[in-house]
């Protein structure tokens, strides 16, 4: 008995398979040879995007936004002027900036930027790790209250 292994590739994901390809399926889509996965580009550290303050036109890699907006935007988020941005990428409107950089970073170039020591879960946001740590994470099962025993008492 062979066993047949399909090798997604690099940068792909496996992605639903669509009964109606998008118009534009080339640039997001690949299927693998024996056409029967569908395989979706996968966000990369060197996705580039659009500054979505209006007066800068650069285009900037994503994983470099949090940096960019420091460098060339200083009080970007203080004055006002510029709180409420869009992502270029997707329809997500309405975001502060701050928010921006994390949208950016979690959504189109999956980094995250904190694992857990326990059981190296990654994670883009401190709250999401924090309530990993207090709820889920099965390094600390022992640890949580109903859980722990009294040996030592």
């Amino acid at each position: 008995m062979t066993t047949h292994v399909t090798l997604r590739p690099v940068g792909y994901r496996v992605a639903k398979l669509l009964s109606v390809l998008p118009d534009d399926w080339a640039t997001t889509l690949t299927l693998d040879g024996s056409y029967r996965f569908c395989y979706e580009r996968r966000p990369t550290k060197d996705f580039r995007l659009q500054c979505p303050l209006p007066p800068c036109t650069k285009a900037i890699y994503g994983c470099e936004i949090r940096k960019h907006l420091k460098v060339n935007h200083p009080g970007f988020s203080q004055d006002g002027k510029y709180r409420k941005v869009a992502c270029p990428e997707c329809t997500m409107d309405d975001m502060e900036v701050g928010k921006y950089v994390d949208h950016v970073l979690r959504t189109h170039c999956g980094v995250s930027s904190r694992r857990c020591a326990y059981c190296d879960t990654e994670f883009t946001l401190k709250d999401d790790m924090t309530r990993h740590y207090i709820d889920s994470c099965p390094g600390l099962t022992p640890y949580r209250r109903g859980n722990a025993t009294d040996s030592a008492l």
